[in-house]
């Protein structure tokens, strides 16, 4: 659809609302949070238990647009031009740099055009324990032309958030914390820090879903907030490809300064489903967190705006219905009991598993009337989730991920655990870790003189960690 097509009436129809909260459900696709915002208003918030409004998700690379807009500030106050070179900022590095990093510029980190042929995820990143700076410029090198060919990578916007750092003095985030939030209403944001110092541009922020939508509403409004211009109409177009398309839609799967071109609108996105929409011919943003490692939520966010254009009934009825659906959302009500108690696995026992990826040294059980406690000794300590038995239970784990969770510790996570017995020599725990798109399904099963532990996340459901262990006692 054209900027010239007919625009969504004034009155918003929330059926469309609720045919999108119905397909993702159809579809698999795990919604923790929905916020929508129409003709300045919002016309939809809801949130799936255990998420809840004031608790900030994990972005993972829907980050990748608070980076690129520290830049675009920077941009507007003439502090840095897009065709900048790269190596002006890291002259360190100019001795020995080949042709192509010597000619690479902003530009060609935004468009994720750097002239490197092989990405870096974040879980590359997260690893290393020296200087990722370094390890951008000599571990992977560039071998061709920047800016000729789309090759899509976080250790560019690394690159841009340690750029912003060099002209500031400050990380990206408190950059943003002074320039930016204050004027759009967003309080202190979570976003984590490399060895050196420097936020990872790709990904690492988290954000309530209120947060999100304000810097939805800026891009949506042209850069203007609140009755002022914080960021120029310029930026925002070349951030959305207007600038290099005039039509905006000629290159509709295009990446521009991490905006894609959708059906009827512009999308930055994030592993997992993580969605910042924006539809400015209607007038409409959407935000969305949620867990969906099928990649299942774009699809069906195009249809919505498809079904938004499109029009429809906006009585009373429609509106009632779509906030009972809004207080009904719930991730909580998918583990129905099986068995209650189970007298053969009562009490507390320990076992010792053989060398492990996990680094588990030993791990124990303690079952209870009402709850069970596994706790791990693990290289940093000992580490316990405690579950309700045939009930959810929200704690806080310091739990290592095994390599589950994209290389994320999630050190101080919230966390829901939910046990049941599945027959009576099999137990199932759940633990959800709710600022995150991450949870994992935990079962033991017992057989002779051992029980062997299976851990899972919901992410990658093929890959898994497995402890046999033998009994050692009690605590």
């Amino acid at each position: 659809m054209a900027e010239g097509s007919p625009t969504c009436p004034t009155a918003f129809p929330p059926a469309a609302v609720l045919r999108l909260l119905d397909s993702l459900e159809l579809r698999g696709a795990e919604v923790h949070g929905l916020l929508i915002l129409h003709r300045g208003r919002t016309v939809f918030e809801g949130y799936s238990a255990p998420h809840r409004m004031e608790e900030p998700h994990m972005l993972h690379s829907l980050t990748k647009v608070l980076v690129n807009t520290a830049v675009g500030l920077l941009y507007d106050r003439g502090a840095l031009g897009l065709e900048d070179r790269v190596l002006d900022y890291f002259p360190a590095y100019r001795p020995g740099a080949n042709a192509y990093l010597q000619q690479l510029t902003i530009r060609d980190l935004l468009t994720m055009r750097s002239g490197q042929l092989r990405r870096c995820g974040g879980g590359d990143w997260r690893v290393l324990q020296g200087s990722w700076l370094k390890d951008y410029f000599l571990r992977v090198p560039l071998q061709q032309q920047p800016g000729s060919r789309y090759v899509y990578s976080s250790g560019n916007s690394y690159l841009l958030s340690a750029i912003v750092q060099q002209i500031t003095g400050r990380t990206c985030h408190d950059f943003l914390q002074e320039a930016l939030f204050p004027q759009l209403g967003i309080g202190g944001i979570c976003w984590t820090l490399s060895p050196e110092g420097i936020n990872p541009g790709g990904n690492g922020a988290s954000l309530t879903l209120r947060q999100l939508a304000r810097i939805a509403a800026l891009y949506l409004e042209g850069g203007r907030a609140f009755g002022r211009q914080l960021l120029s109409q310029r930026w925002v177009d070349l951030s959305l490809g207007r600038l290099a398309y005039p039509d905006g839609f000629r290159d509709k799967g295009g990446y521009n300064f991490h905006w894609r071109r959708r059906e009827g609108c512009w999308l930055a996105g994030g592993m997992y489903g993580q969605t910042c929409a924006i539809a400015p011919q209607l007038g409409t943003a959407l935000v969305m967190t949620a867990a969906d490692p099928a990649d299942r939520v774009e699809p069906e966010v195009d249809r919505f705006f498809q079904d938004l254009a499109a029009g429809g009934a906006s009585g009373e009825a429609h509106w009632q219905a779509l906030e009972n659906r809004a207080q009904r959302m719930t991730l909580l009500n998918r583990y129905p009991v099986i068995l209650g108690e189970n007298p053969l696995h009562r009490g507390q026992a320990v076992y010792r598993p053989a060398e492990n990826s996990a680094g588990v040294r030993w791990f124990s059980l303690s079952v209870e009337a009402d709850a069970v406690t596994c706790a791990f000794w693990e290289g940093d300590g000992l580490h316990r989730i405690t579950a309700g038995l045939n009930r959810w239970r929200e704690g806080t784990s310091h739990l290592g991920e095994w390599g589950l969770h994209d290389g994320y510790p999630l050190a101080g996570a919230a966390v829901w655990a939910h046990a049941r017995w599945l027959d009576p020599h099999t137990l199932e725990l759940i633990w959800r870790f709710s600022g995150t798109a991450y949870w994992d399904m935990v079962t033991l099963c017992w057989g002779p003189g051992r029980v062997t532990l299976t851990r899972r996340s919901n992410t990658c459901p093929h890959r898994a960690v497995t402890l046999v262990g033998t009994p050692d006692g009690a605590l």
